[in-house]
């Protein structure tokens, strides 16, 4: 199927179909790839609460005059 030639629009048939199948979709798609690359599931846990932050002062820039 050439997509170039196509309307976006048409898409939107495939895409509500496949979206009424996404859990079941991503849990095949994750079980396939634990066994292909041997995956093991982790969760990493992250503490933010200490993470020093980067604050950047904005300095306003005069709006443009006129037309161009």
């Amino acid at each position: 199927m050439d997509f170039a030639r196509r309307s976006d629009m048409a898409l939107y048939p495939a895409a509500e179909q496949l979206f009424r199948h996404k859990r079941v979709l991503e849990e095949h798609i994750f079980a396939t790839a634990k066994t292909l690359f041997d995956l093991r599931p982790m969760v990493n846990l992250y503490d933010v609460g200490q993470t020093p932050t980067l604050t950047v002062k904005c300095h306003r820039r005069p709006k443009p005059s006129g037309g161009t």
